[in-house]
């Protein structure tokens, strides 16, 4: 008997091998929850095993495939409850995985705003600190 080829290989972009019959629809976006939430866990909490473009890669094959799947609402780690939730004097949007001029100009022309702060942000975090007369808020 001749080795089985895999459909999906999570160190891959999620091609698929050439196989005799197509991976249905369902299991294929399964396949790519449980991937998306698999990987974001190690992202949130240990050591990815993939590198971004990959995720990436993982995340718009779902997105497209089940653009209303229960993962796009799950987004980050657990945060500290004992924190205050204030409300943001300015915004602070996503983007939409934007990596250049052209896709910003294309968000920000879905955005309803006259002028937008953009600044340089390490993956995954994100911080404002509002002063009022010099001092922290």
């Amino acid at each position: 008997m001749g080795k089985q080829l895999k459909l999906f290989d999570s160190t891959s972009s999620g091609e698929k091998s050439s196989t005799s019959r197509p991976q249905p629809k369902s299991d294929r976006i399964k396949q790519l929850q449980d991937q998306v939430e698999y990987h974001q866990h190690l992202y949130y909490n240990s050591q990815p095993e993939i590198n971004d473009a990959d995720f990436d890669n993982l995340w718009d094959e779902l997105k497209v495939l089940d653009p209303n799947n229960e993962v796009f609402l799950k987004v980050g780690a657990d945060f500290d409850t004992s924190l205050n939730k204030i409300r943001h004097v300015i915004p602070m949007n996503s983007q939409a995985k934007v990596t250049n001029s052209d896709e910003f100009t294309k968000w920000a022309k879905k955005m309803n705003y006259k002028l937008f702060i953009t600044q340089f942000k390490l993956d995954g975090i994100s911080v404002e600190l509002q002063y009022v007369r010099g001092k922290w808020k």
